[in-house]
């Protein structure tokens, strides 16, 4: 079994690597791939543990405390100021705007503006600078809800409007 969790490991790296390729990163993506790197720390070690076949199970012990104080360490910078995944989830999001890569509907607005705190608020207030109409009212719709029921069922007539449009 510990000859295989490096092919778990790999499975979890392929899936998050897609995943922010397709969609940017999140904060929840970054902890996903904070865990898969660790997946694939201790699929590593495990592996040449068993490799090395003679006395592994001794050796899968030592490397278990040694990473168990890896995964404390990677804890103790996901607490830290050092470590802010809204920050760099709210830069990957306007990076991927910036560049043309997807457009204003393509944007989770709600959850950047009203779920990534600080980072978040910079990043709308950086997004409504760029001067593009159509993210300029949905920001506009983003101020002006109470929830993200209130926000999307606002933002759906001018979505519907520009479907009909290209019809």
């Amino acid at each position: 079994m510990a000859a295989l969790l490096p092919v778990l490991a790999l499975l979890a790296v392929l899936a998050v690597v897609e995943r922010v390729g397709q969609y940017g990163w999140t904060p929840n993506r970054l902890a996903a791939a904070t865990g898969s790197a660790l997946l694939s720390l201790y699929g590593a070690a495990y592996l040449a543990a068993v490799l090395r076949r003679a006395n592994w199970s001794h050796r899968i012990r030592r490397t278990n405390a040694l990473l168990a104080l890896v995964v404390l360490g990677a804890a103790a910078l996901w607490t830290s100021p050092v470590f802010n995944p809204q920050r760099m989830a709210a830069q990957s999001q306007w990076e991927r705007f910036a560049s043309g890569s997807v457009g204003a509907d393509a944007l989770d607005l709600w959850t950047i503006g009203r779920e990534w705190g600080r980072p978040g608020e910079a990043a709308i207030e950086r997004l409504a600078a760029m001067g593009d109409a159509d993210l300029d009212a949905r920001i506009a719709f983003l101020e002006d809800a109470v929830s993200r029921y209130a926000f999307e069922a606002e933002a759906l007539p001018a979505t519907a409007a520009q479907m009909l449009a290209t019809i």
